[in-house]
């Protein structure tokens, strides 16, 4: 997801569980937290998997994270993160 202000990656979206496409849950990770292992080819993100259980899940039909000020605040401060416009 990019913030459409600065142009810059804001989140990232994630699906975790359910089976052929049903039950799954999103999680949106302010792109932050999120680091680019070389090693792995891949994007790491480094928590427990009780934190991954415990975190906020937001449904893709929801509003536009941008647009849900308590929601962006919420996220933020659950992954310790600083957000895009505050770089």
């Amino acid at each position: 997801m990019l913030d459409k202000m600065s142009g810059r990656v804001a989140y990232a979206v994630m699906s975790f569980g359910g089976f052929l496409g049903l039950g799954e849950d999103f999680y949106t990770l302010p792109w932050s937290v999120l680091r680019f292992e070389l090693l792995q080819d891949a994007y790491v993100l480094d928590l427990t998997e009780e934190q991954w259980r415990a975190a906020p899940a937001r449904s893709p039909e929801g509003t536009d994270p941008a647009e849900d000020g308590a929601w962006e605040e919420q996220i933020h401060r659950y992954y310790d993160a600083v957000p895009c416009w505050g770089i």
